[in-house]
Formats: structure tokens, sequence, C-alpha cells
């Protein structure tokens, strides 16, 4: 739920769902991860919506993919310590959400960045 008293909606209740699938493999030597989500989120905004572009109501639906997968590369070493073992970790991961016009809902939990030396 949210209130802002300066801008044109004034309050707006947001409801989100996101059900998943996933497959994981896992074995000594390398990992695999596979996520399928459905993201759904219900707006309900309050406010003098008449002559702007944001509606009442706004539901949407997009699909999440998420594909992972990592290999595990180890040797014994005496180079720094004694009887030592050197890691290679490679990782690969691929991100798919669809872009999708937001125009018609309000900005609720955005805020400016902050851009000094903090903000970095």
């Amino acid at each position: 739920h949210f209130r802002n008293s300066t801008r044109t909606i004034d309050e707006a209740t947001r409801v989100h769902i996101e059900p998943q699938l996933r497959f994981s493999e896992e074995r000594y030597a390398w990992s695999f991860l596979s996520e399928f989500s459905v993201l759904h989120t219900y707006y309900d905004q309050q406010g003098n919506l008449e002559g702007t572009q944001y509606e009442q109501t706004v539901n949407r639906t997009l699909p999440k993919v998420r594909l992972y997968s990592q290999l595990n590369f180890e040797r014994d070493t005496s180079l720094l310590v004694e009887d030592g073992i050197q890691t290679l970790e490679p990782q690969i991961q691929y991100l798919y959400t669809p872009n999708k016009d937001q125009n018609n809902i309000g900005l609720f939990d955005t805020t400016k960045l902050q851009d000094d030396f903090y903000g970095l």
C-alpha cells in the first residue's frame, strides 16, 4: 500500500504473486539451474486520474526465465602453501523478462539516484 500527497495518484494498492517452476541438477564438477516464473501484479490506483495516462486498475502478467550454470575446476598446488587446492569456478547466467509498457502505472517505490561519492 502506497501513499503520496504530492503526486497525481494519492494512494495505491499493489498485489504481486510470482509462482515458479524450478529444476536444478548438481554434481561435483558442475551445476545447472533453470527457473520459469509468471509475474502477476494488480494495481488499484486512487487519485485525480482524469486527463492522465494512468488507469485506476491495472493487471500486468509477465513471464520470467532464468538459466544458470557453473563449472568447478580444481587442482592441487604447492606454490604459496603446502598441499593447497587451486579452484576456478566460471559461471554463466541468462535472465529474460520481456519489456512491457508501464506508462499507465504510477511511480510508487522509485527514487532519484544518489549522485555523490556515497551513491557509487
